[in-house]
Protein backbone atom coordinates (compact mmCIF):
# COMPACT_ATOMS: atom_id res chain seq x y z
CA UNK A 1 0.00 0.00 0.00
CA UNK A 2 0.90 3.57 -0.69
CA UNK A 3 -0.13 6.77 0.74
CA UNK A 4 -0.78 9.34 -2.03
CA UNK A 5 0.07 12.57 -1.32
CA UNK A 6 -0.90 14.92 -4.35
CA UNK A 7 -0.45 14.96 -8.47
CA UNK A 8 2.81 16.25 -9.99
CA UNK A 9 2.12 18.45 -12.76
CA UNK A 10 4.61 18.09 -15.78
CA UNK A 11 6.36 21.31 -14.24
CA UNK A 12 7.30 18.63 -11.15
CA UNK A 13 4.57 21.29 -9.31
CA UNK A 14 2.60 19.24 -6.15
CA UNK A 15 -1.37 19.80 -6.53
CA UNK A 16 -3.45 18.49 -3.46
CA UNK A 17 -6.05 15.38 -4.25
CA UNK A 18 -9.26 16.04 -4.68
CA UNK A 19 -9.74 14.08 -1.12
CA UNK A 20 -7.12 15.87 0.37
CA UNK A 21 -8.95 19.00 -0.63
CA UNK A 22 -12.01 17.45 0.99
CA UNK A 23 -9.87 16.70 4.58
CA UNK A 24 -8.72 20.33 4.41
CA UNK A 25 -12.23 21.64 4.18
CA UNK A 26 -13.73 19.48 7.29
CA UNK A 27 -10.49 20.15 9.11
CA UNK A 28 -11.71 23.93 8.83
CA UNK A 29 -15.05 23.00 9.21
CA UNK A 30 -14.12 21.37 12.76
CA UNK A 31 -12.06 23.93 14.15
CA UNK A 32 -15.61 26.55 13.38
CA UNK A 33 -17.82 24.00 15.27
CA UNK A 34 -15.46 23.67 17.73
CA UNK A 35 -15.07 27.45 17.90
CA UNK A 36 -19.03 27.73 18.79
CA UNK A 37 -20.06 25.31 21.03
CA UNK A 38 -16.45 24.60 22.33
CA UNK A 39 -18.23 27.02 25.48
CA UNK A 40 -20.83 23.93 25.76
CA UNK A 41 -19.32 20.71 24.25
CA UNK A 42 -16.42 19.79 26.63
CA UNK A 43 -13.44 19.63 24.06
CA UNK A 44 -12.78 15.48 25.01
CA UNK A 45 -15.98 14.68 23.74
CA UNK A 46 -15.93 16.69 20.49
CA UNK A 47 -12.06 14.88 19.70
CA UNK A 48 -13.39 11.27 19.07
CA UNK A 49 -15.50 12.90 16.16
CA UNK A 50 -12.36 14.66 14.27
CA UNK A 51 -10.25 11.39 14.72
CA UNK A 52 -13.14 9.18 12.72
CA UNK A 53 -13.17 12.07 10.13
CA UNK A 54 -9.54 12.13 9.71
CA UNK A 55 -9.53 8.58 9.56
CA UNK A 56 -12.50 8.37 7.31
CA UNK A 57 -10.51 10.80 4.67
CA UNK A 58 -6.93 9.06 5.29
CA UNK A 59 -8.62 6.14 3.63
CA UNK A 60 -9.36 7.84 0.33
CA UNK A 61 -6.25 8.87 0.04
CA UNK A 62 -4.79 5.40 0.03
CA UNK A 63 -4.50 2.77 -2.77
CA UNK A 64 -2.89 -0.21 -3.87
CA UNK A 65 -0.04 -0.01 -5.95
CA UNK A 66 -1.03 -0.58 -9.78
CA UNK A 67 1.88 -2.08 -11.75
CA UNK A 68 1.20 -1.53 -15.01
CA UNK A 69 0.37 -4.07 -17.53
CA UNK A 70 3.23 -6.37 -19.68
CA UNK A 71 0.64 -8.46 -21.47
CA UNK A 72 -2.82 -8.40 -23.17
CA UNK A 73 -4.52 -10.62 -24.78
CA UNK A 74 -8.51 -9.57 -26.04
CA UNK A 75 -10.47 -12.07 -27.46
CA UNK A 76 -7.31 -14.18 -29.35
CA UNK A 77 -8.86 -16.74 -31.74
CA UNK A 78 -6.59 -19.35 -33.49
CA UNK A 79 -7.47 -22.08 -36.00
CA UNK A 80 -5.31 -24.59 -38.13
CA UNK A 81 -6.57 -25.72 -41.12
CA UNK A 82 -4.80 -29.24 -41.56
CA UNK A 83 -7.72 -31.06 -43.69
CA UNK A 84 -10.38 -30.10 -41.33
CA UNK A 85 -10.08 -26.64 -39.51
CA UNK A 86 -8.99 -27.07 -35.79
CA UNK A 87 -10.17 -24.39 -33.33
CA UNK A 88 -7.74 -23.92 -30.83
CA UNK A 89 -8.10 -21.20 -29.39
CA UNK A 90 -11.44 -19.48 -28.86
CA UNK A 91 -11.50 -16.29 -27.61
CA UNK A 92 -9.32 -15.81 -25.02
CA UNK A 93 -8.90 -12.85 -22.96
CA UNK A 94 -5.75 -12.46 -20.48
CA UNK A 95 -4.05 -9.87 -18.75
CA UNK A 96 -0.20 -10.08 -16.82
CA UNK A 97 1.07 -7.30 -14.93
CA UNK A 98 4.54 -6.60 -15.17
CA UNK A 99 6.70 -8.17 -12.52
CA UNK A 100 4.22 -11.42 -12.20
CA UNK A 101 4.93 -15.10 -12.36
CA UNK A 102 2.37 -16.78 -13.59
CA UNK A 103 1.72 -20.47 -14.47
CA UNK A 104 -0.61 -22.11 -17.14
CA UNK A 105 -1.65 -25.40 -17.02
CA UNK A 106 -4.29 -27.94 -19.08
CA UNK A 107 -4.34 -30.93 -20.56
CA UNK A 108 -2.53 -32.28 -24.05
CA UNK A 109 -4.66 -30.18 -26.61
CA UNK A 110 -6.34 -27.41 -24.59
CA UNK A 111 -4.14 -25.12 -26.43
CA UNK A 112 -1.70 -24.13 -23.90
CA UNK A 113 1.76 -24.31 -25.88
CA UNK A 114 -0.30 -22.27 -28.93
CA UNK A 115 -0.73 -19.84 -26.30
CA UNK A 116 2.47 -19.80 -25.41
CA UNK A 117 3.88 -19.47 -28.80
CA UNK A 118 1.62 -16.31 -29.77
CA UNK A 119 3.08 -14.67 -26.79
CA UNK A 120 6.48 -15.56 -27.58
CA UNK A 121 5.70 -13.93 -31.12
CA UNK A 122 6.63 -17.83 -32.56
CA UNK A 123 2.95 -17.85 -34.06
CA UNK A 124 0.34 -15.57 -34.78
CA UNK A 125 -3.33 -15.21 -34.67
CA UNK A 126 -6.26 -15.22 -36.60
CA UNK A 127 -8.77 -12.43 -34.75
CA UNK A 128 -8.31 -10.09 -31.56
CA UNK A 129 -5.46 -7.94 -30.10
CA UNK A 130 -1.90 -8.86 -28.54
CA UNK A 131 -0.27 -6.36 -26.92
CA UNK A 132 3.45 -6.57 -25.65
CA UNK A 133 4.27 -3.82 -23.25
CA UNK A 134 1.44 -1.55 -24.68
CA UNK A 135 3.05 -2.76 -28.27
CA UNK A 136 0.56 -4.15 -30.61
CA UNK A 137 2.08 -7.43 -31.95
CA UNK A 138 0.18 -7.81 -35.30
CA UNK A 139 1.11 -8.38 -38.59
CA UNK A 140 4.85 -8.41 -38.33
CA UNK A 141 7.64 -9.13 -41.20
CA UNK A 142 9.83 -12.50 -40.01
CA UNK A 143 12.83 -9.90 -39.78
CA UNK A 144 10.84 -7.69 -37.26
CA UNK A 145 9.04 -10.73 -35.60
CA UNK A 146 12.87 -12.27 -34.67
CA UNK A 147 13.87 -8.70 -33.90
CA UNK A 148 11.38 -8.72 -31.05
CA UNK A 149 12.02 -11.62 -29.77
CA UNK A 150 15.60 -11.45 -29.30
CA UNK A 151 15.55 -7.85 -27.48
CA UNK A 152 11.64 -8.50 -25.39
CA UNK A 153 11.48 -12.09 -24.88
CA UNK A 154 13.42 -14.81 -23.19
CA UNK A 155 12.89 -18.89 -23.98
CA UNK A 156 13.27 -21.66 -21.63
CA UNK A 157 12.88 -25.43 -23.26
CA UNK A 158 12.28 -28.73 -21.85
CA UNK A 159 14.68 -29.65 -23.96
CA UNK A 160 16.91 -27.26 -23.40
CA UNK A 161 17.78 -26.66 -26.85
CA UNK A 162 21.37 -26.09 -26.50
CA UNK A 163 23.64 -26.25 -29.44
CA UNK A 164 25.81 -29.46 -29.21
CA UNK A 165 29.03 -28.48 -30.96
CA UNK A 166 29.42 -25.04 -28.52
CA UNK A 167 30.49 -25.07 -25.25
CA UNK A 168 28.61 -23.31 -22.33
CA UNK A 169 29.84 -20.01 -23.12
CA UNK A 170 29.30 -19.95 -26.54
CA UNK A 171 24.96 -20.29 -25.90
CA UNK A 172 25.32 -18.36 -23.41
CA UNK A 173 26.49 -15.41 -25.81
CA UNK A 174 24.34 -16.44 -28.25
CA UNK A 175 21.78 -13.59 -28.04
CA UNK A 176 24.29 -11.28 -28.16
CA UNK A 177 25.57 -12.51 -31.81
CA UNK A 178 22.03 -11.70 -33.25
CA UNK A 179 22.46 -8.50 -31.72
CA UNK A 180 26.05 -7.26 -32.94
CA UNK A 181 27.68 -7.23 -29.83
CA UNK A 182 31.47 -7.82 -30.32
CA UNK A 183 32.79 -11.37 -29.22
CA UNK A 184 34.81 -10.16 -26.53
CA UNK A 185 32.00 -8.30 -24.72
CA UNK A 186 29.25 -10.82 -25.24
CA UNK A 187 31.99 -13.98 -24.01
CA UNK A 188 32.52 -11.21 -20.73
CA UNK A 189 29.08 -11.04 -20.33
CA UNK A 190 28.38 -14.88 -21.07
CA UNK A 191 30.71 -15.73 -18.21
CA UNK A 192 29.40 -12.94 -15.62
CA UNK A 193 25.88 -15.15 -16.01
CA UNK A 194 27.08 -18.44 -15.72
CA UNK A 195 29.56 -17.29 -12.93
CA UNK A 196 25.76 -16.09 -11.05
CA UNK A 197 24.09 -19.33 -11.76
CA UNK A 198 26.89 -20.83 -10.28
CA UNK A 199 28.53 -22.59 -13.79
CA UNK A 200 31.67 -20.39 -14.21
CA UNK A 201 34.09 -22.95 -13.72
CA UNK A 202 32.10 -24.74 -16.69
CA UNK A 203 32.12 -22.59 -19.30
CA UNK A 204 34.58 -24.82 -21.57
CA UNK A 205 32.24 -27.46 -21.79
CA UNK A 206 29.93 -28.89 -24.19
CA UNK A 207 26.45 -29.86 -23.49
CA UNK A 208 26.89 -33.37 -23.83
CA UNK A 209 29.69 -33.08 -20.73
CA UNK A 210 26.90 -31.43 -18.35
CA UNK A 211 23.87 -32.69 -16.27
CA UNK A 212 20.51 -31.77 -16.88
CA UNK A 213 20.16 -29.38 -14.01
CA UNK A 214 23.56 -27.65 -14.95
CA UNK A 215 22.19 -27.70 -19.14
CA UNK A 216 18.94 -26.04 -17.89
CA UNK A 217 20.81 -23.34 -15.61
CA UNK A 218 22.67 -22.40 -19.08
CA UNK A 219 19.81 -22.27 -20.61
CA UNK A 220 18.55 -20.10 -18.57
CA UNK A 221 21.77 -18.23 -18.18
CA UNK A 222 21.22 -17.59 -21.96
CA UNK A 223 17.19 -16.05 -21.87
CA UNK A 224 18.77 -13.40 -19.46
CA UNK A 225 21.58 -12.35 -20.92
CA UNK A 226 20.19 -10.34 -23.60
CA UNK A 227 17.87 -8.55 -20.43
CA UNK A 228 14.30 -9.09 -21.79
CA UNK A 229 10.82 -7.67 -20.96
CA UNK A 230 9.22 -11.68 -19.77
CA UNK A 231 10.39 -14.52 -19.98
CA UNK A 232 8.90 -17.90 -21.07
CA UNK A 233 9.11 -21.51 -19.46
CA UNK A 234 8.29 -23.95 -21.48
CA UNK A 235 8.25 -27.50 -19.23
CA UNK A 236 11.37 -26.13 -17.37
CA UNK A 237 11.52 -28.72 -15.28
CA UNK A 238 10.02 -31.42 -17.53
CA UNK A 239 13.18 -33.45 -18.17
CA UNK A 240 14.98 -33.05 -14.50
CA UNK A 241 14.76 -35.15 -11.50
CA UNK A 242 12.56 -33.71 -8.66
CA UNK A 243 15.67 -32.03 -6.03
CA UNK A 244 16.98 -30.16 -9.64
CA UNK A 245 13.37 -29.55 -10.54
CA UNK A 246 13.29 -27.46 -7.04
CA UNK A 247 17.01 -25.39 -7.41
CA UNK A 248 15.32 -24.45 -11.36
CA UNK A 249 12.13 -23.50 -10.08
CA UNK A 250 13.87 -21.64 -6.86
CA UNK A 251 16.35 -19.68 -9.36
CA UNK A 252 13.25 -18.80 -12.12
CA UNK A 253 11.81 -17.67 -8.28
CA UNK A 254 14.83 -15.52 -7.77
CA UNK A 255 14.86 -14.02 -11.19
CA UNK A 256 10.95 -12.82 -10.85
CA UNK A 257 12.10 -11.60 -7.38
CA UNK A 258 13.81 -9.03 -9.22
CA UNK A 259 11.24 -7.34 -11.31
CA UNK A 260 11.34 -10.07 -14.09
CA UNK A 261 7.94 -11.26 -15.87
CA UNK A 262 7.45 -15.04 -15.95
CA UNK A 263 5.04 -17.50 -18.07
CA UNK A 264 5.64 -20.96 -16.84
CA UNK A 265 3.81 -23.65 -18.95
CA UNK A 266 3.52 -26.98 -16.55
CA UNK A 267 2.45 -29.74 -15.83
CA UNK A 268 3.44 -30.62 -12.59
CA UNK A 269 1.41 -28.69 -9.86
CA UNK A 270 4.23 -28.39 -8.07
CA UNK A 271 5.86 -25.87 -9.86
CA UNK A 272 2.55 -24.06 -10.54
CA UNK A 273 1.72 -23.69 -6.68
CA UNK A 274 5.56 -21.68 -7.03
CA UNK A 275 4.15 -19.18 -8.98
CA UNK A 276 1.51 -16.24 -8.17
CA UNK A 277 -1.44 -17.22 -10.48
CA UNK A 278 -2.73 -20.57 -11.94
CA UNK A 279 -4.16 -19.92 -15.18
CA UNK A 280 -6.18 -23.14 -15.77
CA UNK A 281 -6.89 -23.76 -19.86
CA UNK A 282 -9.19 -26.22 -21.49
CA UNK A 283 -10.55 -26.84 -24.76
CA UNK A 284 -9.05 -23.04 -25.84
CA UNK A 285 -10.81 -21.52 -23.29
CA UNK A 286 -9.68 -20.11 -19.88
CA UNK A 287 -11.77 -22.34 -17.41
CA UNK A 288 -10.25 -20.84 -14.13
CA UNK A 289 -7.80 -18.54 -13.03
CA UNK A 290 -5.86 -19.10 -9.21
CA UNK A 291 -4.64 -16.75 -6.70
CA UNK A 292 -2.11 -19.35 -5.31
CA UNK A 293 -1.73 -16.64 -2.02
CA UNK A 294 -5.16 -16.91 -1.47
CA UNK A 295 -5.22 -20.51 -2.45
CA UNK A 296 -2.30 -20.89 0.46
CA UNK A 297 -4.07 -18.97 3.02
CA UNK A 298 -7.10 -21.01 2.68
CA UNK A 299 -5.11 -24.50 3.06
CA UNK A 300 -3.48 -23.26 5.80
CA UNK A 301 -6.94 -22.24 7.84
CA UNK A 302 -7.63 -25.60 6.88
CA UNK A 303 -4.45 -27.00 8.25
CA UNK A 304 -3.25 -28.98 5.47
CA UNK A 305 0.09 -28.59 4.36
CA UNK A 306 0.81 -27.01 1.16
CA UNK A 307 4.15 -28.18 -0.13
CA UNK A 308 6.88 -25.47 -0.50
CA UNK A 309 9.64 -25.49 -2.72
CA UNK A 310 12.95 -24.94 -0.29
CA UNK A 311 15.98 -22.95 -1.25
CA UNK A 312 19.30 -25.01 -2.58
CA UNK A 313 22.34 -24.19 -1.59
CA UNK A 314 24.02 -24.64 -4.58
CA UNK A 315 21.97 -22.03 -5.74
CA UNK A 316 24.31 -18.87 -5.90
CA UNK A 317 22.10 -16.63 -8.52
CA UNK A 318 22.43 -12.87 -7.34
CA UNK A 319 22.05 -10.01 -9.21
Amino acid sequence: MICVKGKISRRGILFPTKAQRAQSFFSKFLCVLCAFVGNSIPLREILPFTQIIKSNFTRCTTYKAIKPQMIKLTNINKTYHNGSPLHVLKGIDLEIKKGEMVSIMGASGSGKSTLLNILGILDTYDTGKYYLNNMLISNLSETKAAGLRNRMIGFIFQSFNLISFKNAMENVALPLYYQGVSRKKRNEMALEYLDRLGLKDRWEHLPNELSGGQKQRVAIARALISQPQIILADEPTGALDSTTSEEVIQILKEVNRQGMTMIVVTHERSVAEATNKIIHIKDGLIEETEIVNDMKERKGRNNVNLKEISPSSKIIYTI
